[in-house]
């Protein structure tokens, strides 16, 4: 085994910690847990002496692998001898090493036994208000007071001194006494014994959640992107309480130490990554060549690898394999795998582009691998080896700034902790430390908590994140053309910085609709302020930086690329973040002429540079690179930006043209338009017409005008949780999913419904989902119907048009196993939605609404027609990923070029007779009467008022009046016709609840 550098801490862990579970067969294991709780230790060092000395002839003939593979696993299989040999065989050996009196290892040391008393933890400074009601008394001691009862049970001694007994150890029994919300934590606090909490559950039945805790616990890492997917792996294996303690050893135990990955600036991620790079310099200098010839760098792909220890980024059976390795062996199995990835896979590397390299080794290493997980662990295993005696297992050491710096559970106490958002009538927070209690106790007070430290208190939401959300919810509210897009979250969480919450919030109208920043025009639909600004960038740079365009015209980087981010926000996040907050001081004080100096300066100041990069080179550097700290100091970036703004007023480059109507708000702000009825889309039965939102005059003296009403057909808008597109959308899907019960709602109804509400009003944009629905042309019923038959058949003939048309493209497809299942669901589910570029989708609509399927089955055609020669010299990846991504993407051709192409497909297919699939089956129709439901067995009580009579019949009576229309049938058995007509004329006809209806 020395010869084969086959350690003992290879196979030993799990059969002394676990006293050989799962290292052997289950029967075998069970009989040596009784041995070992009768006998003891001496059955663990005789169990694995005994293991080998049986084994002993094979394991002489094993190479290293096949030794670890053997101890490892298939130790767990059958043996040849029964489990009373084996036994024979330990008792025996048991026997033989108390003679060689080596049946037990040496004494342990002190470092092995306890050295807290158990159930016992030291005092805090603060012992009590780890989450205090307001006007809560002392908390009582956590012991149980003497039972009344007749009891010889003597009286528990009290805790030695500095100690008092709680309910949680560091490895706590019970999860309900982790930290809880300050309204859980009054009501149990005073309870007694088995006594029901507020919720009418016992003290067993309360407890607190991982989320709140672990915020709690870490303050300094709080929530980190990736650490959502180590706690879900945890939960897996483990109860909410083990999970949680699992991930706090984890972050701050000394074998994994992972808080250093996810505090600020990523100090151990970065750590690892350089060495990382040296680990491939040394190892596989040619794979670092052709990586760095490419301008792959290590940042691309190795964050998740090394954040999160590959989950995500290999298949998840191997993941699983690998965190167990990890669990055990610590933070060598990162780099040893990230090397043994490269190795393996080092020959196709070889071969890739910078794209392929990228797609590799972020997005396929995660579907299946040629080898079997254990193959992968044995390569591992060998990687680390290596590794070691090259001693590039580890990195160097890690700095403080890795480690925390706060006691763990506390955090600084904020200057005004308490009114952020008050209630009007609020009084000042009390202090946090509670006042000393009245009654008669020799106990003496508790100090305080340390200076700067406050017990912290849990809420379920944290200030900051309420207050940006009250934010961003009032102006989409405030200016309903804008709403909330993407973007916005950043500038007002900037401005939250410095501001309090109602002035960000005016501070965000002003910077919207002022008329020196008028951002309004970015985000409105159609970005038309972006497209003038990207237009202006477009002049400057080949005004003033001729060279440079060229080359970005040479390497196809579009000013759209790039540019979004720096005018959309100002910079934010595209530059160092010291350097954003002076750019936005400038930009609030001269406006949008900052925008465009900066744009340009930043191309000047780096000129060389960019004329050097390539295409992903250049996207990187203007995307991602520019947010690292530049070389320069930020008042020499201030010099070079006035400068750019004198040189670009000389030159009458300083602002774009001025703004078209588009760009401005049409709506006035606060208002929206009174609906025709405005009350009985959810009207509550004896409700009252809403009360103006206007306040009131004052009686007290004032000289300011009374606010005139709103203009006619407007009204003061009613602050709701929910948007109106988005309740229009609700409402929609709500009353189709009544209508047609047979389909109900199915993924990708959503994306039409929108696309309807964009051109139609809510009523008009339902009935024409109905009539895509179950109408003859069209007939999507059965496209969402349970089996998706219309789909399979659309599929189906898909098929058989490329075997007759693009019968090469199709072969190719075969060969790379790229089915026509992976790319034409969305194609033919949506028309199209989300797979081309938008403003063909909507002309593709049109031509689906007036011709029917037909444009379905051509267009799919075209797609691949077009572009039948690149798809051609795509792998498996690159075929999925152009067909599913990519085609969203602006195409070379013009939107009416492509039409004229699907004009031409739908003739060509006419002439084959291919143009449509074969006949529907009855399988794609209703079956069922739509607007029909069934009768429940109470129909009535749905809603009920209390006094409510039972519901009338939903059938009109027969009118007196002279008709000569027949009376129409009733419904079939079990049926009740509900309000729908085909065609109604009110939308409030639409089902209403049966309280409502009468």
């Amino acid at each position: 085994m020395d010869e084969e550098q086959m350690s003992t801490g290879i196979y030993s862990p799990k059969w002394f910690l676990q006293c050989f579970l799962g290292r052997t067969p289950f029967s075998l294991t069970l009989k040596l847990w009784d041995a070992y709780v009768l006998d003891g230790e001496r059955v663990l060092t005789a169990m694995a002496y005994t293991i080998l000395k049986v084994h002993r002839k094979r394991l002489l003939k094993l190479p290293l692998e096949g030794l670890r593979e053997f101890l490892q696993d298939s130790l767990a299989q059958p043996w040849a001898l029964e489990d009373e040999a084996v036994l024979r065989h330990l008792r025996a050996s048991m026997t033989q090493l108390r003679r060689m009196r080596c049946d037990l290892p040496p004494p342990a040391g002190p470092e092995e036994f306890p050295t807290r008393p158990l159930g016992l933890e030291p005092v805090s400074p603060a012992p009590g208000p780890l989450l205090p009601s307001p006007a809560s008394e002392p908390p009582p001691r956590v012991e149980e007071p003497a039972s009344p009862g007749p009891a010889a049970r003597p009286e528990p001694p009290g805790p030695p001194p500095g100690q008092a007994i709680v309910q949680l150890a560091p490895q706590p029994r019970r999860w309900n006494s982790l930290p809880t919300l300050p309204g859980q934590q009054g009501a149990r606090a005073g309870r007694e014994p088995g006594e029901p909490d507020a919720r009418g559950e016992g003290s067993e039945g309360a407890s607190g959640r991982t989320p709140s805790v672990g915020l709690w616990l870490l303050q300094e890492v709080g929530y980190c992107q990736g650490m959502s997917e180590i706690a879900a792996v945890l939960l897996m294996f483990l109860p909410e309480e083990d999970a949680f303690w699992a991930l706090a050893q984890l972050m701050v135990g000394d074998r994994h130490s992972m808080h250093g990955f996810f505090v600020p600036g990523f100090p151990k991620l970065l750590r690892f990554q350089r060495h990382h790079e040296r680990v491939l310099q040394r190892a596989l200098p040619d794979l670092r060549k052709h990586m760095d010839e490419e301008q792959m760098s290590t940042g691309i792909y190795s964050p998740k690898w090394f954040l999160q220890c590959f989950l995500g980024r290999t298949p998840f059976s191997l993941t699983l394999k690998l965190w167990d390795a990890y669990v055990l062996d610590g933070e060598r199995v990162l780099t040893a795998m990230a090397y043994t990835i490269l190795k393996v896979h080092r020959k196709r590397l070889l071969k890739l582009p910078l794209e392929g390299l990228r797609e590799f080794l972020q997005d396929s290493l995660a579907q299946p691998w040629a080898l079997e997980d254990e193959a992968v662990l044995r390569h591992l295993r060998a990687s680390m080896t290596q590794l070691r005696r090259m001693r590039c297992d580890l990195p160097p050491p890690a700095g403080p700034e890795e480690f925390p710096t706060r006691p763990l559970g506390l955090e600084p106490v904020s200057p005004a902790p308490g009114p952020l958002l008050p209630s009007p009538a609020s009084e000042p927070p009390p202090r946090v430390e509670e006042p000393a209690s009245p009654g008669p106790a020799a106990r003496p007070e508790p100090p305080g908590p340390p200076p700067g430290q406050a017990i912290v208190q849990l809420a379920p939401q944290p200030r900051r994140q309420r207050a940006l959300f009250c934010v961003l919810a009032a102006y989409s509210l405030y200016d309903t053309e804008v709403g909330y897009c993407q973007g916005m979250s950043e500038i007002a969480a900037v401005l939250l910085m410095f501001l309090p919450e109602e002035d960000a919030f005016w501070a965000l109208a002003q910077l919207m609709v002022g008329d020196r920043h008028s951002m309004h025009g970015f985000f409105v639909p159609g970005f038309p302020k972006l497209l003038r600004f990207q237009r202006h960038h477009e002049r400057v740079l080949q005004r003033a930086l001729p060279d440079l365009r060229k080359h970005m015209d040479e390497e196809q980087m579009s000013t759209g690329i790039y540019s979004p981010k720096w005018f959309l926000q100002c910079f934010l996040g595209r530059t160092p973040f010291s350097l954003t907050l002076k750019l936005w001081d400038a930009y609030v004080l001269d406006g949008e002429r900052v925008l465009t100096a900066m744009a340009y300066t930043i191309l000047k100041v780096h000129r060389k540079r960019l004329l050097k990069l390539p295409l992903e080179g250049l996207r990187e550097f203007l995307q991602d690179s520019l947010a690292q700290p530049w070389a320069l100091e930020d008042e020499a970036v201030l010099r070079h930006l006035r400068a750019s703004m004198t040189q670009l007023r000389r030159m009458r480059c300083d602002l774009p043209p001025p703004a078209g109507p588009e760009e401005f708000p049409t709506r006035p702000l606060g208002l929206e338009p009174v609906s025709p009825a405005p009350g009985p889309l959810l009207p509550s039965p004896a409700s009252e017409p809403p009360p103006r939102v206007e306040e009131p005059a004052s009686p007290g003296p004032a000289a300011r005008p009374e606010p005139p009403g709103p203009p006619p057909g407007q009204a003061i808008v009613q602050l709701a949780p929910q948007p109106r597109r988005q309740r229009a959308l609700f409402c929609v899907l709500a009353a189709y999913s009544l209508y047609d019960t047979e389909v109900g709602y199915c993924q990708g109804m959503s994306e039409i419904a929108a696309v309807l509400l964009m051109f139609l009003p809510e009523e008009d944009a339902f009935w024409a989902l109905a009539q895509l629905m179950v109408g003859d042309r069209h007939s999507m019923h059965g496209f969402f119907v349970p089996g998706f038959p219309k789909l399979l058949r659309f599929q189906r003939h898909h098929e058989r048009v490329l075997q007759r048309a693009l019968p090469d493209l199709r072969k190719h497809m075969d060969e790379e196993q790229m089915s026509t299942g992976i790319y034409s669901p969305k194609w033919f589910l949506q028309c199209f939605l989300g797979r081309t570029p938008f403003s063909l989708t909507l002309k593709l609509w049109d031509a689906y609404v007036l011709d029917g399927e037909r444009v379905l089955t051509a267009m799919a055609y075209t797609i691949l027609k077009v572009h039948r020669k690149r798809l051609l010299k795509l792998p498996l990846e690159g075929l999925r990923e152009f067909l599913q991504d990519s085609l969203a993407q602006p195409w070379a051709l013009e939107d009416e070029a492509v039409l004229r192409h699907l004009r031409a497909s739908m003739t060509q297919l006419r002439r084959m007779r291919c143009d449509l699939p074969p006949p529907a089956g009855p399988e794609e129709f209703p079956t069922r009467p739509l607007g029909l439901e069934p009768v429940s067995p109470a129909p009535g009580p749905l809603l009920p008022s209390p006094a409510s009579e039972p519901p009338p019949r939903v059938e009109e009576p027969a009118s007196p009046g002279p008709a000569a229309r027949p009376e129409p049938p009733g419904p079939p058995p079990g049926q009740a016709i509900v309000q729908l007509a085909p065609q109604p004329r009110r939308w409030n006809s639409l089902p209403t609840l049966p309280g409502q209806q009468g």
